[in-house]
């Protein structure tokens, strides 16, 4: 039986809807029309020209390492023109000294057979593509900082702050002062909490203030600052698993156990640990438990402590809120 190959001819077409996907900023979108295309090319040329695409895609969401593979197969296939040597040495920029991209430009004028007109035409497509990523990220991150200082919606900006999370520390350091005032004007204490702590982890440093009823404080972003939070935070949950609960309880209230000390951040020290389970579970799930606070090694805080039921009252009102 003779053998059916396909021979896609409509690859221009499948590039012009990539394209056009990732001028809508549907970039995940894009990328699995030009992966799932690649499957079925059967040509070397137009499989070229569908990475070349392809790479774009990457270096659009910042997928250093996915760009560094393709390039390293088109190589292979002894398929390379100045946009893909362009794109490895920007990928190189983004990530490593300036030596080690002025070595590799060397090389591509080597191996590309460059004289200097043509290495200069090198030179300045490296920085127009620069220019042309940079600005996408910081139009990308500003509308989604925009989201997070402007929307209501818990989940809304719990979507906004998870997006955040995987974006280089580099990018975010250019809105800085946009996250010190977000941070500051925020009326949700949980999401000032999590923020608070994006920018601990990404080294982005802000001066925040925090107001209780009591008192005030005024913290940096720094892992310092987290310290008493972590660790009142985990001896609670200790407590938690210490318990003879049911799973499905058991990760319910470990959320809320989160939740509350977010809430509460950075007056954590206001509470005790074990009372603060219990109260949880009496007053949300209407379960009793038995915590013995001299069995548990805690130091019994009533006379210094703010009253746990009204701290715990608060937070359940606030939860209709979030939702």
């Amino acid at each position: 039986m003779a053998m059916i190959y396909d021979f896609p001819t409509n690859y221009e077409e499948k590039i012009d809807q990539a394209t056009k996907l990732m001028e809508k900023g549907y970039i995940d979108q894009a990328i699995c029309l030009l992966e799932d295309f690649l499957e079925v090319v059967k040509d070397q040329k137009i499989e070229f020209e569908v990475k070349k695409q392809l790479i774009t895609a990457y270096m659009l969401k910042g997928e250093f390492e996915m760009c560094e593979a393709l390039i390293l197969e088109i190589k292979a296939a002894n398929c390379l023109d100045l946009i893909v040597a362009a794109h490895d040495i920007l990928v190189t920029m983004f990530q490593l000294p300036g030596d080690v991209v002025e070595t590799k430009q060397l090389e591509y004028g080597r191996e590309l057979g460059l004289n200097v007109l043509t290495n200069k035409n090198l030179i300045e497509l490296v920085y127009q593509l620069k220019t042309y990523y940079e600005s996408y990220w910081y139009e990308t991150i500003d509308k989604k900082i925009q989201v997070l200082k402007n929307e209501s919606s818990f989940e809304t900006r719990l979507m906004v702050l998870s997006d955040l999370q995987a974006i280089d520390p580099i990018q975010l350091t250019l809105f800085q002062e946009e996250f010190e005032s977000i941070l500051n004007n925020c009326s949700q204490p949980i999401i000032k909490t999590m923020l608070f702590e994006l920018l601990v982890q990404k080294g982005i440093e802000c001066e925040v203030n925090f107001d209780s009823e009591m008192m005030s404080r005024q913290l940096k972003t720094t892992a310092d600052s987290l310290d008493e939070f972590y660790e009142q935070l985990n001896q609670a949950i200790h407590l938690l698993f210490e318990i003879e609960v049911d799973e499905d309880t058991r990760q319910l209230l470990k959320q809320h156990l989160i939740f509350f000390y977010q809430c509460l951040f950075p007056f954590v020290d206001e509470v005790n640990p074990g009372e603060v389970v219990q109260e949880l579970a009496r007053m949300l799930l209407g379960i009793e438990l038995e915590l013995v606070r001299q069995q548990k090694g805690l130091d019994d805080k009533l006379n210094t402590m703010t009253d746990i039921t009204y701290k715990m009252s608060q937070y359940i009102l606030s939860l209709s809120s979030l939702m």
